[in-house]
Formats: structure tokens, C-alpha cells, sequence
């Protein structure tokens, strides 16, 4: 009977020691990020698309758009999510006027002729920085042999 009593008190007095020390290990706050990415497109010709080609023409002049009206995609990586918005006026996209560190918008322009042009932003605290600009023309009947 008493060599029960000892093993039990054994045990209680290393949980009450040990115990604390775990939980402690355990109570580390976890710092979690989640990063969310979406898509949207617009048909080619939509107020849309022109409000959103005139976005990366007025932040970005060097590298305004060489063609229009084609069809426009965005893809859009966020820390907090916030949906795209309509203007007051509900007629054009209203594109964030800047980001944050991690956060990244890639628009899209793509032509019936196979012309595809690429902008790409990262977020930064001023704004928006073009890390990424491409155009690949596309094929024309009088190029084709």
C-alpha cells in the first residue's frame, strides 16, 4: 500500500513540475498569414476594361497600353481580401491606388488577333511598382505565309 502512495505522489509532483514548463512550450503565439488570389475578366470593349487600361496608363506612362479594347483579365493576390469596387457612378473598376508589402495585381490585355499585353505590380507603401511589363503581338493574315 505505501509503495502505491509513493509512485503516486512520484507522478503527481512531476506533472505539477513539468506541467507548467509544457503548457508554457505550447503558449507560443503561431503568427498565420493568409494570402488570397483571384481573378477577374471583363469582355473586350466594356467600360471595364477601358477604366482599367486607364489605370496602367495614368500610373505607369512609359508603358501605357499599345493596344485597346481587347479583353481584360486581372489577377490579384491580397493579404486581406477586399472585393474590386465600381466607381460611384457603377460604370468602371475602381483599382486600389496602392498595396501592400506581399500583395501583387497582374492585368491582362488580349486581343481577337492573338496581341497579348502584361502588366505586373507588387505592393509597396506609396503605391504600386511595375515589376513586369510584356507584349507579344499577334498573328495578322498578311504575316502569315
Amino acid at each position: 500500500m505505501q509503495m502505491k502512495s509513493l509512485a503516486f505522489g512520484i507522478a503527481l509532483l512531476t506533472s505539477v513540475s513539468v506541467g507548467p514548463a509544457l503548457a508554457g512550450a505550447q503558449a507560443a503565439p503561431v503568427k498565420a498569414r493568409t494570402t488570397v488570389e483571384s481573378r477577374t475578366t471583363w469582355p473586350a470593349g466594356s467600360v471595364e476594361a477601358a477604366s482599367i487600361l486607364a489605370w496602367v496608363k495614368a500610373r505607369f506612362p512609359g508603358h501605357a497600353p499599345i493596344t485597346s479594347g481587347g479583353e481584360i483579365s486581372i489577377v490579384r493576390r491580397q493579404i486581406e481580401p477586399q472585393p474590386l469596387t465600381r466607381t460611384s457612378s457603377g460604370s468602371t473598376v475602381e483599382l486600389p491606388a496602392s498595396g501592400r508589402q506581399g500583395e501583387a495585381i497582374t492585368i491582362t490585355n488580349r486581343q481577337a488577333d492573338g496581341s497579348i499585353e502584361t502588366w505586373a505590380h507588387t505592393g509597396i507603401d506609396s503605391g504600386w511598382m511595375l515589376v513586369e511589363y510584356h507584349f507579344k503581338r499577334g498573328f495578322s493574315p498578311e504575316s502569315m505565309n
